[in-house]
């Protein structure tokens, strides 16, 4: 792993291209004057230079001692993520889920917290 240095803020951010019902509730924030106000960590150019990266922030459940995450500060009940076609998209939902939980596409996840995990990354068998 890469370490580096992380400076956390607090302030807004706003998705200009988001559409359907995330467009409606966070175009809400938005014609307000804002956007989504959360806090967020800005990552030395050391963490996110390869090999290496960083999560993407789409993590929900978390343990208090772990700072906030993206998705722990949203109403955000469900995401997809596509990465296989030319456009990469990501999908977010507030309200249900994307697909049925028997869908072909939907991947069923483990909860690695009893193992000592201290988020629930999103793990699959």
């Amino acid at each position: 792993g890469q370490q580096g240095r992380v400076v956390w803020k607090r302030g807004e951010i706003s998705f200009p291209k988001a559409t359907g019902t995330a467009r409606a509730l966070v175009g809400g924030f938005e014609e307000e004057g804002g956007g989504l106000r959360l806090t967020f960590g800005v990552l030395s150019t050391r963490l996110v230079a390869r090999p290496g990266g960083v999560f993407m922030g789409l993590i929900k459940e978390r343990q208090s001692d772990i700072r906030p995450t993206f998705l722990g500060q949203t109403e955000i009940t469900a995401f997809q993520l596509d990465l296989a076609s030319r456009k990469k998209t990501l999908s977010l939902c507030f309200e249900g889920a994307l697909l049925p939980p028997l869908s072909p596409q939907a991947v069923p996840l483990v909860d690695l917290r009893p193992f000592g995990d201290p988020v629930f990354h999103y793990s699959a068998l």
